[in-house]
């Protein structure tokens, strides 16, 4: 809080909400950050190449088990990749891989797997490494699952 006179004067909301705000914000980059350096750790690479700019990986994930089945639990995560690739000095449409995971199990699935579903959509499909070590190392749903729950949980 910048200062306890603004807090005062009966503004207090409004500069709480801004402060808030800014936090939230901060927040959010962090969390990106987070996420993008750990894929590049999964993909083994140490840094990002400079033929690779604004680069954005965004990862949710909640879990809801229900009062009225006791092996009920529902799953949803998503994985958002975003880049820019330029080769040769030619920029490329962006390129966006994006991943929705839902699972649920109730007293019907129990031992046996939860019912899964992952769909995975790839914009721009250019030829890159980056693209091509996400392909090669993301095949099966159960590898897209463990990204997603490993990026959320880091």
């Amino acid at each position: 809080m910048n200062n306890i006179n603004t807090l005062l004067s009966g503004h207090w909301q409004t500069a709480i909400n801004d402060e808030i705000a800014i936090l939230e914000e901060r927040i959010s980059l962090l969390q990106s950050k987070k996420y993008t350096l750990g894929l590049l750790e999964r993909l083994d690479m140490e840094e990002l190449p400079e033929e690779y700019s604004n680069i954005s990986v965004d990862v949710t994930y909640k879990e809801q088990d229900s009062e009225i089945d006791e092996y009920a639990l529902t799953i949803e995560g998503s994985l958002t990749i975003s880049y820019e690739y330029k080769k040769l000095a030619q920029v490329s449409a962006p390129v966006r891989v994006s991943v929705k995971f839902s699972s649920y199990s109730t007293h019907e699935t129990r031992g046996t797997k939860p019912y899964k579903q992952i769909d995975v959509d790839i914009s721009n499909e250019t030829k890159d490494p980056i693209l091509e070590k996400i392909q090669e190392k993301f095949v099966e749903d159960d590898d897209w699952e463990d990204l997603i729950v490993e990026l959320f949980s880091s």
